[in-house]
């Protein structure tokens, strides 16, 4: 359509040139010369038409090409490429600009070590991928799942109610609690997750990670593979304090 359009607009202005260079007083234009200079047109300009025709095609694609490239770019920049979930940058940036308050939930692998000192590092990084698949298919649409480093991960749950935090936190637990990953040796191994939350509240950003971190570690300090919310581990030391 562009190259018919492109040889008409041609054409009509090879006869429109014919027809203006008439109009001068001794210039006068033969009828048989307005057929030809049409044929002229459409003979050189067909060819030229299809040629800007195929490299308007090939910049198009390549616009394509580099728009879907850098798309690709800025997505690797903002996951974690062992887990498929987001880094720690993208993660924080975007609970920081959320709109909604709701509840950070911070787990971090027990024994981790062992397993890469045990096992290798081959082994190691099949337990974050299944730990990423595994928390992946216990969070709902809305919530944002990170890897935070080495073996630390973070879920952002807005909007959501202590009781809804509490059953996604404790899924995450069991979910992570069943995996069996072989090793080439016939052994099975079967990591677990100790899990810390705390509220967004009206808290800075800095405040909510430090309370979701420290009851983390308080999960760790009871024996591990469990989930302590900020304000049961405050209450706890409180008490401790007070005896």
């Amino acid at each position: 359509m562009k190259v018919i359009g492109g040889v008409a607009f041609s054409i009509a202005a090879t006869l429109l040139f014919l027809r203006v260079v008439g109009t001068f007083p001794e210039m006068e234009v033969p009828p048989q010369w307005f057929g030809a200079g049409a044929v002229c047109a459409a003979v050189i300009s067909t060819p030229v038409c299809i040629f800007l025709n195929l490299q308007g095609r090939k910049i198009a694609e390549l616009h394509a090409r580099l728009s879907e490239a850098y798309l690709e770019l800025e997505r690797r920049a903002s996951i974690d490429q062992m887990t498929g979930l987001s880094n720690r940058e993208t993660f924080l940036a975007a609970i920081d600009h959320h709109p909604a308050r709701g509840w950070l939930v911070v787990g971090d692998l027990d024994h981790f070590k062992q397993i890469n000192d045990r096992h290798g590092h081959a082994i190691g990084d099949q337990v974050l991928e299944k730990v990423g698949e595994a928390i992946r298919l216990c969070v709902r649409e809305e919530d944002i799942c990170a890897r935070l480093g080495g073996e630390e991960f973070g879920i952002f749950l807005p909007k959501a109610s202590r009781q809804t935090a509490e059953a996604i936190a404790e899924r995450i637990r069991s979910a992570i609690e069943d995996l069996s990953i072989p090793t080439r040796a016939g052994e099975m191994v079967m990591p677990t997750i100790s899990i810390g939350a705390s509220n967004r509240g009206a808290s800075s950003l800095s405040d909510l990670i430090e309370r979701a971190d420290d009851a983390m570690y308080r999960a760790k300090h009871k024996g591990r593979n469990r989930v302590v919310f900020a304000e049961a581990a405050r209450l706890e030391r409180i008490g401790r304090v007070r005896v």
